[in-house]
């Protein structure tokens, strides 16, 4: 956290550029896929999963607490040391320590690598430098001169200098191009303490020294003497280090403290705060742009040195953390601990907060254009969002402000009483010249509220008792509200300027119809109001009531939902309808406007006290006390990103990184978080790392549950990957959440009707069953005309149920009695649209035949056909003009001349053929009707060309075929009636199941002509065939009985073909009548589907339409409680009831078996 009365520039006097929030500038840790475009789910997990990972730190054990740490050159080796004198080498690629052994110099508490690695040089408590070669860790050299433990070696670039710190107080200069034995150091200077800390300047002109005395000392090798003494800090300075381009100095210290001194002039410019303990080490990036400190109180952070963002807090060590390096990339960071492990960490980017402070406490907070603009007690103040500097201040000194806004025209108006004058006032401002250009006194007595609507062309001010309308041009009254009986303290207006709702001080909402000038209803909440707000799409309104956010219908204010512990000051809603913010004393947060569910929250250390977005919602700002934090919209944002409770970032990371490896316990604060740009959660990766228990735990306590950026939510997923244990968890979930009360549990499952069908989920017969939900508004009406004729149908946009979804119905005081319905989710409902294609089609391949017996899969069926059903009519018609054209051809008119009429009919026909195969493609060719069109059309084209080029090769025989294959054609069109449509399928069923009855009875007619021939050689094989198939068919007088041998044949031929053969197809044809009949519901939707889809399938035009609809029912009660009468059916409703119990069975146990584990738990005692 930075020290807030620092008000100096951070680098060379520039400013925080806030406005490259938007672009992100500063990008730490760079992904090195493409994250605008998505090739898919598979693609963005794959994305966010790598990402997960690489921020995950890799980490190695070590066989010991390590004190000091140095790099290979090739950043590949860990060299580290310990207290007990051992040191380590730990290989990154392998993650294996490769290399442990004792030096015997005691403890060790630094190390540095020269020589392009051949040599580590080595110090700690013995008080000496000892050089070892790097491969076999024999002491070749020792540097002596401290009389005292050394605790810091830097060696100078070109590697002819060493510099130390020491116990002694000393800083010492060794000359490593000397050999042993010679004078090869020098004190160049002393703390009064320990020095505990060295740092050189990268050009080696400069050393930074940090002691045990609380100063910094900064030391010129040039001019060999102390040019700076800085001592500010409180308490020991254990860090410090020079920046690469010596604009700056730093120190960490024992007081968890890290100081910024501007190099040259020596003003400490800003303090860093976070660390609860020591400071260990620092490291800074090589443009300045961040620092990196090490702590003992276990983590290591990253500071923004540039744009004053949130520090980034990297947990995952146990221990103290000893050293922190920044590799050379810039990009990860190498550290070392007492929990026995070395570590690398990929550097994330920051969370994009930037801090800007103003001397007064803002209230409210408003946006316009690149201006955001602050309440205080007396006056607006206007900031800029690029620069955070304070450009305008708007004096409301004298006045008491009752209602403010800024209006679209860049002007701010005001709504104020003057009591030193004990008027009403009206001012204007022009924001961009902050001119007050505007100042009208409101003939009225009094002023509790007042609301600008209709484009800023009308006000609506709360009175006592009444809510007058005034014309803003000329503030002429326009009408009066008197229907309140106290005073008027809170005001709300459609966005469509139709409906106005005033609250009075009884907690009594009125609202008025501002076209028709009456009133039409009233809502009493239950505890005071604090404010009104209509929702953009003008479907609902939402109440602060006290402590509690209300949401309700506009049309008939029935509540939908409520939100406890509402404490936010206002609700932003965004202008693409999908999300509606607001905050609580420390969060905000981000709720879907579908179904009322929270999508993310981002947790803060501070207060916040209200919040704005910027005009284009790119931006979000928020305030509290004296200072503003503007971020990234999550919802906006373009980059990876992690948002939530930032403190614990890396234990979400850790935390999914153990989801992914099925190795966590599910952890309901994290399911608030999300990744972007991917719009992703802990939810979607519960489900697609097949974690059923979790995924349950999620859906059962209301976690965030929505569709990522390419449309799939945990549900889609689990299908996709077919985990069914998932798939099932989260239906159950959802289940137990619809049957306490929550209408919004099902959703997102419309959202995977098409993959539900396709795997034929074995219960997704029940889902479509519950989807059909009855609405429990008391305010709707409860009879109907009995001339209207049931049930109602519509589509809509919105879950809302009002009687003026249905203009048909004719609502009474007696009559019939009816019910609301509607369904639970949106379906696919626009003919023609790729979506409603798909749909059918897999309703049509559904495996699961449950789902055709339910009230929604007809009701889905029958909205389709109404609206397609003519077609076919007349696409029926227009067939059977056709046969009938043919028809005469054949038996009347065998002309040329007519033959054209039969041809004409045949063509357009065709076109539509033609349509469906190209829009089709090979599924043309799954269906044998299509089949027999194309033989039909082609043979009708090759006997025309025969007839009118004058050809009579055969022609006969081409006539009769094409005369079979049309009236076989004719029999599809039948389809089109109800009643027909059960016969159709009975028909194709018997042709399906006889085929092994006629290759029996094809091999025994030629069994029984070739006994007859072999009987009489007189007669010619054909001959006898045709006898034997009579035979068959029960004509016996086809065969002749003549001597023994041949009674006997005839005898043995009419008992096995006409009596046993016979008997065995009727045997057949009863059990494919019996199937199919139990089969009727199954078969009447599969052909209705089937024949839907053929007209969809040429509908081309329509495939981008792909809108979804929830539909609405107005039907009589028992509609919605029909039950499958086919013994399947029955027998189906069992199992499901059984099931049932089961469930509840294994649901008891498991509770009763829990309940005795924790009571027979010792640590319960």
């Amino acid at each position: 956290m930075v020290e807030s009365n620092l008000k100096s520039p951070l680098v060379k006097g520039d400013s925080s550029d806030l406005t490259s929030l938007r672009t992100s500038s500063t990008q730490l840790f760079k992904s090195m896929v493409s994250l605008d475009i998505s090739l898919g789910v598979k693609d963005d997990f794959n994305k966010a999963t790598g990402y997960l990972r690489d921020l995950r730190p890799q980490m190695i054990d070590t066989p010991f607490k390590g004190s000091s740490l140095v790099m290979s050159k090739d950043e590949r080796y860990y060299v580290f040391g310990s207290r007990e004198g051992r040191i380590g080498i730990a290989d990154r690629e392998t993650k294996q320590v490769i290399v442990d052994k004792d030096l015997g110099q005691g403890s060790i508490w630094t190390l540095a690598l020269i020589d392009n690695d051949n040599y580590i040089l080595s110090a700690g408590a013995s008080g000496t430098v000892k050089k070892f070669e790097y491969k076999t860790l024999n002491c070749v050299d020792e540097f002596k001169g401290h009389t005292d433990e050394i605790n810091f070696i830097k060696v100078r670039s070109d590697e002819k200098f060493m510099y130390t710190g020491s116990d002694d107080t000393t800083v010492r200069e060794w000359d490593l191009t000397l050999p042993n034995g010679s004078d090869r150091s020098k004190v160049l200077y002393s703390h009064d303490r320990t020095v505990y800390c060295v740092d050189l300047s990268l050009d080696g002109t400069y050393i930074a020294s940090g002691s045990g005395d609380n100063t910094v000392k900064i030391y010129n090798l040039d001019q060999a003497s102390v040019i700076a003494h800085l001592t500010e800090p409180s308490d020991l300075v254990w860090a410090v280090k020079i920046s690469a381009m010596k604009n700056f100095v730093i120190g960490g210290d024992e007081a968890h403290e890290i100081h910024v001194w501007t190099f040259g002039t020596w003003e400490r410019i800003k303090i860093f705060r976070g660390h609860t303990k020591r400071v260990r080490y620092l490291d800074m990036a090589m443009d300045e742009s961040f620092i990196v400190s090490a702590g003992l109180d276990h983590t290591i952070k990253v500071w923004d040195l540039k744009q004053n963002r949130k520090e980034i807090t990297l947990t995952g060590h146990k221990n103290w953390v000893k050293y922190a390096l920044i590799d050379k990339s810039q990009h990860r960071i190498f550290s070392i601990s007492d929990d026995c492990k070395v570590s690398s960490w990929w550097i994330p980017e920051f969370d994009s907060q930037v801090k800007f402070e103003h001397e007064e406490i803002f209230s409210r907070l408003d946006t316009s254009n690149a201006i955001v603009y602050g309440r205080t007690n007396n006056s607006i103040m206007a900031y800029d969002l690029g620069t955070g500097k304070n450009v305008q201040n708007i004096s409301l000194d004298g006045i008491e402000v009752v209602s403010y806004s800024l209006g679209t025209s860049s002007h701010l108006h005001v709504f104020a009483n003057d009591n030193s004058e004990c008027i009403r006032k009206y001012l204007v401002w022009d924001l961009a010249t902050g001119n007050q250009i505007r100042s009208v006194v409101i003939d009225i007595d009094e002023m509790f509220c007042a609301l600008l609507y209709n484009f800023e062309k009308q006000v609506a001010i709360g009175q006592k008792v009444r809510v007058c309308i005034f014309n803003i041009p000329d503030m002429t009254k326009l009408h009066t509200f008197r229907s309140h009986k106290l005073d008027v303290l809170c005001l709300g207006v459609t966005y469509d300027n139709t409906r106005l709702y005033s609250a009075d001080s009884e907690n009594i909402i009125k609202f008025y119809d501002l076209n028709k000038k009456e009133e039409i209803g009233s809502y009493q909440a239950s505890d005071s109001i604090r404010f009104i707000q209509v929702s953009l799409d003008n479907e609902h309104l939402f109440i602060c009531e006290g402590n509690s956010l209300a949401i309700l219908t506009t049309r008939c204010m029935h509540k939908v939902t409520e939100i406890p512990n509402f404490t936010s000051s206002k609700i932003h809603f965004t202008e693409d309808y999908k999300y509606f913010i607001y905050h609580s004393p420390e969060a905000l947060h981000f709720k879907d406007m579908n179904n009322f569910q929270l999508i993310n929250s981002i947790n803060f250390k501070h207060k916040v006290n209200t919040f704005a977005l910027s005009v284009d919602e790119s931006l979000v700002i928020t305030t509290s006390g004296d200072s503003s934090t503007i971020f990234t919209n999550p919802m906006k944002c373009k980059k990876l990103s992690i948002y939530g409770d930032l403190e614990k970032t890396y234990d979400y990371i850790e935390y999914l990184n153990n989801v992914m490896q099925s190795k966590a316990k599910h952890d309901p604060q994290y399911d608030s978080w999300i990744i972007e740009p991917f719009h992703i959660n802990a939810v979607h990766l519960y489900a697609n790392f097949n974690q059923p228990a979790m995924l349950s735990a999620a859906v059962t306590s209301c976690s965030p549950f929505y569709p990522s950026r390419t449309g799939h939510t945990p549900l889609e997923i689990a299908l996709k990957k077919r985990f069914m244990d998932c798939v099932d968890s989260i239906y159950k979930a959802s289940k137990a959440r619809l049957d306490s009360g929550d209408e919004y549990a099902f959703y997102y499952f419309g959202n995977s009707l098409i993959s539900l069908n396709t795997v034929g989920y074995e219960n997704l017969h029940k889902i479509y069953q519950i989807c059909l939900r009855k609405c429990l508004d008391s305010n709707l009406p409860k009879f109907l005309d009995e001339s209207i004729i049931l049930p109602l149908e519509v589509n809509s946009e919105s879950p809302v149920v009002h009687h003026s979804d249905f203009p048909d119905a004719i609502f009474s005081q007696e009559g019939t009695a009816v019910v609301f319905a509607k369904s639970l989710f949106r379906v696919s409902l626009k003919v023609g649209s790729q979506d409603s294609t798909d749909l059918l089609e897999s309703i049509i391949a559904c495996p699961n035949e449950k789902i055709y017996s339910t009230q929604m899969i007809q009701m889905i069926l029958r909205s389709k056909w109404h609206v397609v059903r003519k077609f076919l009519i007349f696409q029926g018609l227009l067939y059977f003009t056709y046969l009938i054209l043919l028809s005469l051809y054949s038996t009347l008119y065998e002309t040329g001349d007519f033959l054209v009429w039969p041809f004409a009919v045949s063509a357009i026909l065709f076109i539509n053929e033609a349509f469906q195969m190209y829009y089709d493609g090979w599924e043309y060719f799954e269906d044998v009707w299509n089949y027999i069109d194309v033989i039909r059309a082609v043979l009708l084209i090759v006997y025309s060309v025969e007839i009118w080029a004058g050809s009579a090769y055969l022609k006969d025989f081409l006539l009769v075929l094409l005369v079979l294959f049309s009236w076989l054609r004719g029999i599809s069109y039948f389809r089109i009636i109800r009643k027909t449509r059960y016969l159709i399928k009975l028909i194709m069923a018997a042709t399906a199941d006889i085929s092994a009855f006629f290759i029996i009875l094809f091999y025994s007619t030629i069994a029984f002509a070739l006994i007859y021939q072999s009987m009489d050689r007189e007669g010619d094989m054909l001959t006898y065939f045709l006898n034997s198939f009579k035979m068959n068919l029960g004509d016996l007088g086809s065969g002749e009985a003549t001597g023994v041998i041949g009674t006997i044949m005839f005898i043995i031929v009419s008992i096995i073909n006409p009596v046993i053969m016979l008997n065995l197809l009727i045997s057949i044809m009863g059990d494919t009548y019996g199937r199919v009949k139990e089969g009727e519901v199954v078969a009447d939707a599969r052909q209705l589907a089937e024949m839907i889809l053929e007209v969809e399938g040429i509908m081309g035009w329509r495939r981008n339409l792909n809108e979804m609809f929830f539909v609405k029912i107005l039907c009589e009660e028992s509609y919605l409680s029909i039950e499958d009468e086919t013994v399947e059916g029955k027998i189906a409703t069992l199992e499901d009831k059984v099931q049932e119990l089961l469930d509840a069975y294994e649901t008891d146990k498991n509770e009763i078996k829990t309940a005795i584990e924790n009571d027979l738990n010792p640590n319960n005692f």
